[in-house]
Formats: structure tokens, C-alpha cells, sequence
């Protein structure tokens, strides 16, 4: 039997406008969500946090009173004192590559009580002022309940603290900033080690040094007595950093067992001493606002060597909080130390999941991962955490476990180096302590453990004794043949750079490359990297192979192995292959594409799978998707259906692919879906390609190129073919409006709210074309129908073809 082939082609553009006139009123649905396994407990109910755009800093800063319409704002708060901000400014970080982050741009929001976080952010979003607004994560002191029968500090021993003193016993020019839930400092084995700001003068009520802190001597107490003090926008916190506990010893004693894991004092006739045993300690309340103050006083004051610890933490990613990370890390050479956590999870717990963050988790005295540690491939190294004695609230001690308790031991350990090798970068530090780990410790951990435990457990003398290198991957690319996407069953490349932090490595210097993935295959798996000296980076090519048979976003673990004589070392990377979308971001507009011909979300039911439709730092779309057919019932989408589901009536047939530069345009995603499960059950069969271009004024849209095939028997008689767009442009999408343009063939959406928002459109560049605007609720008088109560295929067809 002979086929009958029909082959339409449609091209539409989605641009971005600068004029429009009124007609229907857009929809009441957010376009931020929080993570989906989020509870009402994990993130501050009254503050957000957000990066002011660059061109807006004069506002940033200087400014009164912020008004956004539509939000309650009581406050806004720098999280870094201008004046340090300026004072710092000079200072530059170890690294050639500082981040080039202006903390300048950073506040908190602070909220009256009461409204919805997802429609607060959206609100600042479309306000057209931020660059970055985020829920504000609460995190939460890693530590769990403990025996207290049990000998006291064996972990000394373990870790070869003892033999390390015979070394060195710590540095009063290196500084443990304790950030955490106070301290006791009058506590007589912690009383000898805490640092005293040089520049000011106790109990004058001037701010001596210009730091925006008045009396700052030992530290800074952000909460006083109520931890909802952090919230407040007429509180400015006290010079006071001792606990306030009026009750029985509990959770907010945390900070003074974590100082005295850290720096705890010896030799003097009490109970306890740490592995670190001179330096000194600055005792601030925790958090992110903690990190900031610690790193911009102690750099003010002119410590170079400044350590600071993170106990605490939680399971959401911020890039608010990372850039805070790299700002303190690169700009002002700190060594952050973080407890990857105490949920038995081997999740990225966050901050020590960040970049530039040595991450820390728990071991028991036997070298067993204790029970309650995470673990995981962002973990660097292990240290004790079961059975812990320390130092305790109101000059006495205990026994407590958790990652909170390794993270100060480790931190410990790194003053005790730094004291040593005072020549060393924060970073490199971070090196000789992961390198020189014990790596002995997987031996005594069951084998799914393997390579989660960091290079192994601290073992401080081997960390001062340590004089080999320490090579560290970085920038993982895998591209497909022409720099485009991997493409399955073909070859493509890995790329790597690899960075020497350490001592010179010899000619010898190999690295392999291994996954326990069969999907996966490495042609030339080992490669001679060859010498590297102190600082200095190299790159390699390795062809690797993904299988045809490959599900879609599969995470896939690729293991490197270093190796350099008696050194050897390693580190996983973890890729997602057979993306089922492919991101768009060559221009001023981010986007993404799906193979099953979505546009921003490949799943529109948590607007996950894709960056949505992002202009000016503003997601503004809820959905885009496909509707075609000739009738309702010979209808095929991917859009909103009833009952709160979405269609989906397309399936892949070639691979989404991108190639950069493209064929026509800077860069392209192409690639085709059907509308059944298979080729041979489908009707149509449609190619679809993106065409994105940087040079203004092309680089405020992208083009869709579709062309549609019959591979059906039967011919197509009055198809339609189109966009259903549901946009978000103030906001939420409440104020917002749509109208079409006969003339260039272009249905837009705009803000009645605002001039300054972006306005978004459809131009269709060739065929005819028609529009439909939909007001989503239905209850209106004359609205022939809405969204709310779900999107019948009959109403779908009646938007293709009225």
C-alpha cells in the first residue's frame, strides 16, 4: 500500500515587545514554586532574600523605604555592613580568579506575617529590581542525643592529635570563627582562646574600627534573647555573643560544645582540651549572616588566616547563600568548613555541599560512618562525631554526637596546619587536610559506602607531615560531535581540567576514568596528565559513549581515578544524559525546550525540567505547549487537560539534540516526537528546531521552526497547528493582559500594571494565522469559557480554529 505524505511547515517566533493596548485579563497562578518537598518549617515565613540587579545599586543602597506593590514590606536589611563592604573592597583574595561577587547587592526582605512566600517572590520578580529573590531556608544544628557513658576524647588519639602537638599547638594569628547559637565565654577552657578585635575599645559605645558594629571586642550577637530577633528590622543585634539560656541545657548550648571541639584550651588543669590547642575563636550567632560578619571583620582587622564553621545546615540549595560562599572563600580567603549532616541521606545537605566548602561527615570510634552521618560524593573528609566530650553551657561538660561536632575537630585540625604552613591559601589548606585522610577507613564500612566518605578520616599528623600533591577536577563538559548535545550510540567527548594545588606532581601523573554504569563506555579510559606544578591546571579530551538503550535524564557517575606514583586520589562527577530538554541562553531570554514539544517546562505540574521563560532575571511563563488536530476528536496536545492533568500525546522519536554555534543562528536545538507512543501507531510526525541569535536587536527572541508530516494513509483535511501560552508577566499574572496585531500576525501579553515589565508575544512568520485570548476564569459573565475548571479538548479545538 502506497503512504500519503503531507508536509506543512509553520514558523513562529516568541519576542519580546515594547507596546500593546488592552483587551482579556490574564490568570491568578504563580509562576515561582518552592521545592516540592518542602514543609511549612524549612523556610522563614518572613523574610526573603535577594540580589539587587548592578544598574540598580544606587537604590540598593541609600534608599529609606522599599515599596513593591502588592507586598508588605517592613524592612529591608544589608547583609553586609557597607562600611565593611568598602573596607574590604582593596583586600584581594589568594586565587588569581576572584569572584568578582558585589556583596553590596545582598539584603533580606523583611515581611509582615502572613502572606504567601511563592506569591511575595513572584511580586519582587516582576518589580523588575532584583536579579535573584529567594524563600529564606531555616537551618537547623546538626546533632543528636547522645550516651553519656562513655570513656572521655578518644578521638584525640584516633585522629593523632597527640603526635601533632609535638608539632605545633595552633596559632593565636589564626582565627575559628564559630558561627552557632553562642558561646560561653568565660568558660575556663575557652576562656584563654577568644579573639579580641585589636581595633576596638571595650565598653565606649563607639564604633572605634568603622565596621558598623559598636563594641564588636569578642563577637556578635545577631538574636539576642529571641531567635525571631533575626527577623526584626529595628534590631540590630549586642556585643554580647554568650548564650542567653534561662532555661535547662539544650539546643542552644550547641555553639559552646562546637567551640570547645574546636579550640578548646590545654594544659590547664580542667577537663577537656580540642585537637587545636592556641588559636583563637570568635563567637557569633549562626547563619548566613554570621558567615558574612565573621569574614568581613576578622578581614578588616587584617587576620588572613581565618577558618569558619558551619554546624549547621539544611537540604535546600540557594545561590544567594553559594555566592555568599564564593564572596568569603575567593574575595576574602576564608576556610569554610561544613557538617554534611545528620539525616542518613546521601543527598547534598547545604552549606557544606557548596563549592569552597569543606565538607565534613561522621565516623564512630572505630572508623564505621556512624549511623546518623550523611554521606555521599560532595563529602571531602570524616572525622569523629559519636561519643564526643566537650566543653557545655554555664562552665560545664558533656557527651554529644552529630556532624556538628567533626566539622569544629576538622576545623580544628586546619589552624593547627595553617598554624604550621602559614604560606598556604585558605584552599590549599582545605587540600592538605582532604588529601592526607586516612583512606584506610573504607575497610571497616560496607561497600555502598564506597567513595561517600571523602578521601577518608582526619588524621591531623599526616596533615602536617603532608608534602605530595593534591589534583582536583573541575568544569566536567560532555558534548556531542560539533560541540552540540551527546547524541546516544555515538561518541562524544568528556572534557576535564585538572588543577595541581599542591606540591608538583612528577611526569608519571595519570588519571583513569571508570563508571559502574553499562550504559556507559570510556574508549580511552587512562590518560597521562604528566607534570603539574603548584597552581597550575591542564585539560583532557576522553571519548565516552552513551548506549542507544539509555532512559531519559538518566544520572549517570563517572569516577576519577588520580594517580602519581604513591599518590592517589579521587573525585566523582555525576552527568544527566538523554535529556528529555535541552536549555536555551545564548541571548537575553532562557529558555528550554522539550522532546515531547513543550516550550520552558518539559513537566508543567511542578514547572520542573526547564528554566521556563526567563527575561531581565524574571521567570514569566507558566506554560507553552502544542495543541493540533482537525477536531476535537482528532486532537493532539501536551497542554493542561481536567482534573488538574496535563496531556500528553507526543513521544520522541529523534533525539533532542543541540549544536553551537548552529547551522542558521548562534545556537539549535532540534529534534522530532510523534503523537502516539511509537512511530508506527502515530498520525503525524513533527521536526522541530530553535534558532537563537546574540546581536541586538535580534537577541530578544527565539524562533521555533516546525515542520509538520503526515505518515498516515489518510490526508489531513482542516489540521490546525498551535501555541498555547500561559505567560505570568506581573507577577502572578493577575494584572496582566493579551491583544493581537492582524497586521504582523502576533498575539502579545502585557502588564497593566507597570511600563517598566516586559511584554511577550507569538509572531507567526508565515501561514495564516488567528488567536485566541482566554480569561482563565470561568464565572466571568460573556466568557465563553476558562481554565479554572480544566481545558476540555473541546475547548482546546475552539482555540485552534475561532
Amino acid at each position: 500500500m502506497t503512504q500519503k505524505f503531507t508536509f506543512m511547515k509553520a514558523i513562529l517566533v516568541l519576542v519580546l515587545l515594547a507596546c500593546a493596548s488592552l483587551t482579556h485579563a490574564q490568570k491568578d497562578i504563580t509562576t515561582y514554586r518552592l521545592p516540592a518537598t518542602i514543609q511549612a518549617g524549612d523556610y522563614s515565613q518572613a523574610s526573603v532574600l535577594v540580589k539587587w540587579k548592578a544598574d540598580k545599586k544606587q537604590q540598593a543602597r541609600g534608599r529609606a523605604n522599599l515599596s513593591v506593590p502588592g507586598v508588605d514590606i517592613i524592612a529591608s536589611k544589608a547583609l553586609a555592613p557597607a562600611r565593611l563592604v568598602q573596607k574590604n573592597a582593596t583586600w584581594r583574595g589568594p586565587f588569581q580568579s576572584p569572584s568578582k561577587i558585589d556583596i553590596g547587592l545582598y539584603e533580606r526582605i523583611v515581611l509582615q506575617p502572613g502572606q504567601n512566600i511563592e506569591a511575595v517572590i513572584n511580586k519582587l520578580y516582576a518589580f523588575g529590581n532584583f536579579e535573584l529573590v529567594e524563600p529564606e531556608f531555616v537551618n537547623k544544628m546538626s546533632f543528636t542525643p547522645n550516651d553519656p557513658n562513655v570513656g572521655q576524647q578518644y578521638y584525640l588519639d584516633l585522629i593523632n592529635a597527640y603526635e601533632a602537638w609535638d608539632v605545633t599547638k595552633g596559632s593565636e594569628q589564626v582565627v575559628i570563627a564559630i558561627i552557632d547559637s553562642g558561646g560561653d565565654l568565660n568558660h575556663p577552657d575557652l576562656a584563654g582562646n577568644i579573639y579580641t578585635n585589636p581595633d576596638e575599645v571595650a565598653g565606649n559605645g563607639i564604633d572605634d574600627d568603622n565596621d558598623g558594629f559598636v563594641d564588636n571586642v569578642n563577637g556578635w550577637d545577631f538574636v539576642g534573647e529571641d531567635t525571631l530577633n533575626i527577623f526584626n528590622s529595628n534590631f540590630v543585634g549586642d556585643n554580647d555573643p554568650n548564650l542567653k539560656q534561662t532555661g535547662s541545657v539544650g539546643v542552644l548550648t550547641h555553639g559552646v560544645w562546637v567551640a570547645g571541639c574546636a579550640g578548646a584550651s590545654a594544659n590547664n588543669f580542667t577537663k577537656h582540651t580540642a585537637d587545636n590547642q592556641r588559636t583563637n575563636s570568635l563567637s557569633v550567632y549562626f547563619g548566613y549572616d554570621g558567615i558574612l560578619y565573621a569574614a568581613n571583620t576578622l578581614t578588616a582587622d587584617n587576620v588572613s588566616r581565618k577558618i569558619i564553621n558551619a554546624s549547621w545546615g539544611g537540604s535546600f540549595r540557594s545561590q544567594i547563600a553559594q555566592d555568599i560562599i564564593t564572596y568569603v572563600s575567593l574575595d576574602l580567603g576564608c576556610l569554610v568548613v561544613g557538617a554534611a549532616g545528620n539525616e542518613n541521606s546521601q543527598d547534598p545537605h547545604f552549606p557544606s555541599g557548596y563549592d569552597y566548602v569543606l565538607s565534613v561527615a561522621a565516623t564512630t570510634q572505630t572508623d564505621v560512618k556512624a549511623t546518623f552521618s550523611n554521606s555521599g560524593y560532595t563529602v571531602d573528609v570524616c572525622a569523629p562525631g559519636v561519643s564526643i566530650f566537650s566543653t557545655q553551657y554555664n562552665d560545664t561538660y558533656g557527651f554529644v554526637q552529630g556532624t556538628s561536632f567533626s566539622c569544629p575537630i576538622v576545623a580544628g585540625a586546619a589552624a593547627l596546619v595553617w598554624a604550621h604552613k602559614p604560606e598556604l591559601s585558605a584552599l590549599q589548606v582545605s587540600e592538605v587536610i582532604r588529601a592526607s585522610a586516612d583512606a584506610s577507613i573504607y575497610s571497616a564500612n560496607i561497600s555502598v559506602l564506597a567513595d561517600k566518605l571523602g578521601k577518608g578520616r582526619l588524621d591531623i599528623q599526616r596533615a602536617l607531615q603532608y608534602t605530595g600533591p593534591s589534583v582536583r577536577v573541575s568544569n566536567p563538559r560532555l558534548l556531542g560531535t560539533g560541540g552540540g548535545s551527546p547524541v546516544l550510540g555515538e561518541t562524544s567527548n568528556l572534557s576535564l581540567d585538572f588543577t595541581n594545588y599542591l606540591s608538583p606532581t612528577t611526569s608519571g601523573l595519570t588519571v583513569t576514568l571508570s563508571s559502574s554504569s553499562t550504559l556507559v563506555s570510556i574508549a580511552s579510559p587512562q590518560q597521562s596528565v604528566g607534570f603539574l606544578g603548584t597552581n597550575q591546571k591542564t585539560s583532557k579530551i576522553f571519548p565516552v559513549t552513551i548506549a542507544q538503550n539509555t532512559p531519559e535524564n538518566l544520572e549517570v557517575n563517572i569516577k576519577i581515578s588520580i594517580q602519581d606514583g604513591a599518590y592517589t586520589d579521587f573525585q566523582v562527577i555525576t552527568f544527566s544524559v538523554n535529556p528529555s530538554f535541552l536549555d536555551i541562553d545564548e541571548n537575553q531570554i532562557t529558555s528550554s525546550i522539550s522532546s515531547r514539544g513543550r516550550i520552558g517546562f518539559d513537566d508543567p505540574s511542578t514547572q520542573g525540567k526547564g528554566n521556563g521563560f526567563v527575561f531581565n532575571e524574571a521567570p514569566i511563563l507558566y506554560e507553552m505547549g502544542l495543541l493540533m488536530g482537525s477536531s476535537s476528536a482528532q486532537l493532539s496536545n501536551n497542554v493542561r487537560g481536567i482534573n488538574g492533568a496535563f496531556d500528553q500525546d507526543f513521544s520522541p522519536i529523534d533525539p533532542i539534540k543541540k549544536i553551537v554555534p548552529g547551522e542558521k543562528s548562534n545556537a539549535e536545538v532540534y529534534g522530532s516526537f510523534v503523537n502516539a507512543s511509537s512511530l508506527t501507531n502515530a498520525s503525524l510526525q513533527v521536526f522541530y528546531r530553535s534558532y537563537v541569535r546574540k546581536e541586538a536587536p535580534y537577541n530578544t527572541f527565539i524562533i521555533l521552526e516546525y515542520k509538520i508530516k503526515n505518515v498516515s494513509t489518510v490526508p489531513l483535511t482542516g489540521f490546525r497547528f498551535g501555541l498555547f501560552a500561559d505567560w505570568d508577566i506581573s507577577g502572578n499574572g493577575a494584572q496582566d493582559a493579551a491583544a493581537w496585531n492582524v497586521e504582523k500576525k502576533i498575539g502579545y501579553v502585557f502588564p497593566k500594571v507597570s511600563d517598566d515589565l516586559p511584554h511577550a508575544g507569538i509572531q507567526v512568520l508565515n501561514q495564516s494565522a488567528n488567536h485566541y485570548a482566554i480569561d482563565n476564569n470561568q464565572s466571568i459573565a460573556n466568557n465563553p469559557f476558562g481554565l479554572y475548571d480544566g481545558y476540555t479538548d473541546e475547548e482546546k479545538f475552539a482555540s485552534l480554529s475561532s
